[in-house]
């Protein structure tokens, strides 16, 4: 967008819309509206475009935060693949700066033409160009009553520096804005009630570290029921959680910064329940994971670092050998007793792309919402984009999601909020697929009374006219009211009239809940600004009620109350597992020593019941912080305390956890060396590196004691590693990791063979000599592993330049019963070593009869190098024997040899094609290998055969009807960073269902439909909907109305499923 295309939108948002109000007036629901609800469309385009976020203000005004710069600006590693390790490799957001500056520079403008735009016109692609377009944030506002919005403003834009982010979050509060704008969360006020910002601070700066993936950003500005501001960043980091995602705090005038917790991917939004309980869903990897429905609780790790994004995927650099630990060692599934401890495991799994999400603040909707949460689940397209409702229901210290429900449906929803007073939904639609599409609305959901309900309009008129003027005796019966915006600001403006004996009054009265649970966050909010306050209440912790119980707890703990330690360690003993985790949680908090055994004697009571209460107790330990004490625990008698005590020295990063490698529980061992490993604590790592001697039946121990060895480096560990590969002990899958690490000693990958984090090692300090040194002496003993450990072995020998046995290799490529990767390693250790027993080996290996393509491709590649023109003509004997694999794979090694032959064979094999009298399993790749040819002929000739099909259904891809290698295309499936299958689809594979559902269920596919079908389906799939994904409209007989999505259908019925009714059965 250039500069006038960028003032014309500005002023255009100054206008007062008439054009857009009517464009709203008249605009239908595009999507199936609810039973008993009215779909409105309150504003759409020109008043804004591409909404990422929305909050509607107590006066009605609504605030949508507008994306100009992603993927133009703010850019994606995906379009720069090649930048990969230098993003990783950042720590803060001023290195980005630096590379944008260097990489970006003017002097590099023309290779960086497929990075960014001429954005500013000066005929140069570098850094100045990401600093055009900024994002923007519009105040929309009903003037007229009408139920549309009329007016609409620019509240704040000038957003774009060279390093800005999307504008994905916004909170409105009367005057003040608060907008998640990396890198800073932004204050931004209208001082003067014109509906622009005139004053803005930045609250906090440092978000957004990396390039990563674009719709990995700062989201969801929420105020917690704390009175203070919460919002997350994704797995682009922070300066202060460089490598992954986290939740922060602050008090709305920017004091008290915290991180509140970590270890997440890319949650858009969160939501606190009527008690103060916090949840978010985080978006899934696409490589075969799902979402996860996650129990926020403060200082909590939910397991993912950015590195993990990119193990999975050549584009990414990695390949079969590569360790893609977030699946491999299952950190996003639900809880399984082996699974990692240092993590709090999710509740529940979501659908796919959750973004938008709130609870309902209580109202006229209690029937449709009450106490439920919504959650808009972006897919990219809005047949299967939803938008959900679901409850949570208490299990012990955590909640499992219940009733969830499609409410919403073909909507491509990014942003939700309620109407402060409860009267109606505002949804943000994006209106297009993934990319910037210059469109936009907000649509305005409610019942037929709703709006006009006297608890919507009671709600509002106490809303509208604020709190702060009402005595404490009105505020004091409002903390009652059934509205927890109401609620809520009754309790911001007792603390700040510093009502202490109004709240502690309400605390102590027996009756309804809401009211204290209120009382006592407010209590709090004073405690924190003055002190004094919370010690009276630490009798509370007796009460009748278990939630007045645990919330005294708590807050006992957020006002690090000392005198209160003795009764919260005795709380540990509550009959109620809320109690429990509050009481835990505090006492840590407290720093109290003498807290340390009864939170054992919890850790071992609990077992692996509770892991939320689990973590309590790590939680704890790790606060309270005593050294001495953590350490003796690897004496106590419970696994579960010596478990919790590994996590809390690996949660202090403190070499003492090595003492916990000699324990007796394999769970323990294998925690201890995840912590040494993966942090990574460095000063433990010999020790973790001396486990080598034993055996190591776990892999997900063993790969953390062989990298150990390959990181600390020196002759001692070379030794260590091949004597483990040549060890019979140790399971094949990690003899082949240990010759694996040999091959790469002396040029190690900067990226841990493990976790996959930036972490380089020095080359220069890293020899090969003293591995050829080890692999002469432990070669015989790895020779006499499996067939995958032979391979292995043979091929870092030949890399190494080591020579084996003439005979012996000789009698490998002639065993049939070897694997084929080994009988390679030991053709090509022959072609190299240039001995008499090559031409024998070579001629036995040539025999496309026996041997498999790509054994056979691999002599023909050696037979090329000598003699191509013999290497070409063999096309002619398989052709002749229709051994079509093997001139599959032949064509593909000889495709780049110089050879008349070859030339000659080709062309008839496209005259064949264009007579259709060809194989079609060839087709594709004689067209392959003819394209690679650089001959005149062949160029005439492939050039007639693809105008031959630029007619025909699907043109040229037709070819892709046969053929083709279908291992290859797992590994696409599976792998690929690009094409992403399993971001949409699931698969039941041996190892379970892995993939996400917003697509069908391609399990079995290939039984039930024909070639055609898939090759259209993968080509053009939008062409046609699977059944069950599309949505139908119906007009019933009594004159009724009904839209869902197809579950069933015979020639007589009709099943759908309808938003909020679930399955319904039509004749």
């Amino acid at each position: 967008m250039d500069s006038r295309s960028l003032l014309m939108v500005c002023v255009a948002g100054l206008i007062a819309g008439t054009g857009a109000a009517a464009a709203a007036d008249g605009l239908k629901a595009t999507f199936p509206v609810p039973p008993g609800f009215r779909a409105e469309a309150f504003a759409t385009e020109p008043m804004f475009a591409n909404p990422v976020a929305i909050s509607v203000d107590a006066d009605g005004s609504v605030y949508v935060t507008e994306t100009r710069r992603r993927k133009a600006n703010a850019l994606d590693i995906r379009q720069n693949p090649d930048w990969l390790n230098h993003d990783l490799s950042f720590t803060n957001v001023a290195m980005k700066e630096a590379f944008y500056r260097d990489r970006l520079s003017p002097e590099n403008s023309a290779q960086n033409r497929r990075r960014v735009d001429d954005l500013n016109g000066d005929g140069s692609h570098d850094w100045r160009d990401l600093t055009v377009l900024s994002e923007a944030i519009h105040r929309l506002r009903d003037t007229d009553g009408d139920g549309r919005a009329d007016r609409s403003t620019v509240f704040a834009e000038g957003f774009n520096t060279i390093v800005t982010d999307v504008a994905a979050g916004v909170l409105a509060r009367g005057r003040d804005v608060y907008a998640t704008i990396a890198p800073d969360l932004w204050k931004l006020t209208d001082t003067d009630g014109d509906g622009q910002a005139d004053q803005r601070r930045s609250l906090a700066a440092g978000f957004a570290v990396h390039i990563a993936y674009a719709g990995h950003n700062m989201h969801g500005p929420t105020m917690g029921p704390d009175g203070r501001i919460y919002w997350s960043i994704a797995d682009i980091g922070s300066n202060h959680h460089p490598h992954e995602g986290a939740i922060f705090r602050i008090d709305p005038g920017g004091e008290n910064f915290e991180v509140f917790a970590r270890g997440l991917r890319n949650p858009h939004e969160f939501v606190f329940n009527e008690l103060g309980d916090l949840f978010t869903a985080d978006n899934d990897s696409d490589n075969g994971d799902r979402e996860r429905w996650l129990h926020i609780v403060e200082g909590a790790d939910y397991g993912w670092r950015n590195s993990w994004q990119y193990q999975i995927g050549k584009m990414w650099g990695a390949n079969e050998d590569t360790y893609p630990l977030w699946n491999e060692e299952r950190l996003w599934h639900l809880w399984f007793p082996e699974q990692a401890a240092w993590i709090l495991p999710p509740a529940a799994h979501v659908g796919p792309g959750p973004c938008g999400m709130k609870f309902y603040p209580g109202g006229a909707l209690d029937e449709a919402f009450g106490g439920r949460i919504l959650l808009a689940e972006f897919t990219g397209a809005a047949g299967s984009s939803t938008v959900n409702v679901f409850t949570l229901a208490q299990n012990g210290a955590t909640y499992d999601v219940a009733d969830d429900r499609k409410f919403l449906t073909s909507i491509v929803a990014t942003g939700l909020d309620f109407a402060p007073d409860g009267g109606a939904l505002f949804v943000a639609d994006w209106a297009g697929g993934w990319d910037l599409n210059n469109q936009g609305r907000v649509w305005k959901l409610f019942s037929a009374a709703s709006e006009t309900d006297p608890r919507t309009l009671a709600a509002r008129e106490l809303l509208t006219a604020g709190f702060s003027h009402r005595p404490e005796a009105e505020l004091a019966e409002l903390l009652g009211h059934g509205n927890l915006n109401v609620r809520r600001e009754a309790q911001f403006a007792l603390a700040d009239k510093r009502a202490a004996a109004t709240l502690s009054e309400t605390a102590r009265k027996q009756g309804e809940l809401l009211p204290r649970i209120h009382a006592l966050w407010g209590l709090e909010q004073i405690h924190r600004k003055a002190g004094g306050v919370l010690e009276g209440v630490a009798d509370l912790l007796n009460d009748r009620n278990a939630e007045v119980r645990a919330q005294t707890a708590k807050m006992l703990g957020e006002g690090r109350v000392k005198s209160a330690a003795a009764p919260l360690a005795g709380a540990l003993n509550d009959p109620s597992p809320r109690v429990q985790f509050f009481a835990a949680m505090a006492l840590g908090k407290l720093r109290d020593a003498d807290a340390v055994d009864p939170i054992h004697k919890l850790l071992a009571r609990n077992g692996k019941t509770d892991k939320h209460l689990r973590y309590a107790g790590i939680r704890a330990l790790e606060l309270i912080g005593d050294l001495p004490t953590l350490t003796a625990a690897a004496a106590h008698t419970s696994a579960d305390v010596r478990l919790a005590s590994v996590v809390a020295l690996r949660r202090l990063e403190r070499p003492e956890v090595a003492v916990y490698l000699n324990d007796a529980d394999p769970l323990v061992v294998v925690e201890a060396a995840r912590a040494i490993n993966d942090v990574p604590i460095n000063s433990a790592m010999p020790q973790l590196a001396a486990l080598i001697d034993r055996p190591l039946t776990n892999a997900w121990l063993a790969r953390r004691v062989l990298n150990a060895n390959f990181r600390l480096g020196g002759t001692a560990h070379v030794t260590q590693l091949a004597t483990f590969a040549a060890d019979n002990r140790q399971t094949d899958a990690m003899r082949r990791e240990a010759i694996r690490l040999l091959g790469d000693w002396a040029q190690p990958n900067p990226r841990d063979h493990v976790v996959g984090a930036w972490r380089p090692l020095t080359p220069s300090a890293r020899d090969t000599e003293p591995v050829k040194v080890a692999l002469r002496e432990k070669l015989p003993g790895m020779l006499t592993g499996s067939d995958e450990v032979r391979a292995g072995a043979l091929k870092l020998a030949g890399s190494l330049g080591i020579q084996l046995d003439g005979q012996t290799l000789l009698d490998w490529v002639t065993d049939l019963g070897r694997s084929a990767d080994a009988r390679i390693n030991a053709l090509e250790m022959l072609a190299d070593n240039g001995g008499p027993q090559f031409d024998e080996a070579l001629g036995a290996a040539l025999n496309a009869s026996s041997n498999p393509p790509e054994v056979y491709a691999a002599a023909l590649k050696l037979l090329a190098h000598r003699h191509p023109e013999d290497a070409a003509a063999e096309l002619n004997f398989v052709s002749r024997y229709r051994l079509n694999s093997h001139m599959q794979a032949a064509l593909g090694a000889l495709s780049n040899v110089a050879s008349t032959n070859l030339n000659s064979f080709l062309a008839t094999a496209l005259a064949e094609m264009q007579a259709g009298t060809l194989d079609g399993s060839l087709r594709l790749d004689v067209l392959a290998a003819a394209r690679a040819r650089d001959d005149e002929e062949l160029k005439r000739q492939v050039a007639n055969l693809t105008a031959s099909l630029s007619g025909k259904p699907l043109g040229e891809l037709q070819l892709a009807l046969s053929g083709g290698d279908a291992r290859r295309g797992r590994r696409i499936f599976f792998e690929k960073a690009e094409t992403e299958c399993l971001r949409c689809h699931r698969v039941t594979t041996e190892a379970g269902v892995v993939g996400g559902d917003a697509g069908p269920d391609l399990t079995g596919l290939g039984s039930r439909v024909d070639r055609e079908y898939l090759l259209a389906a993968i080509v053009e799939p939008n062409r046609e909907f699977a059944p069950g994904y599309e949505q139908v409209s119906l007009t019933l007989k009594d004159g009724g109305f009904v839209t869902g999505r197809v579950l069933k259908e015979t020639a007589h019925e009709l099943t759908l499923e309808v938003p909020l009714a679930g399955e319904e059965d039509f004749l």
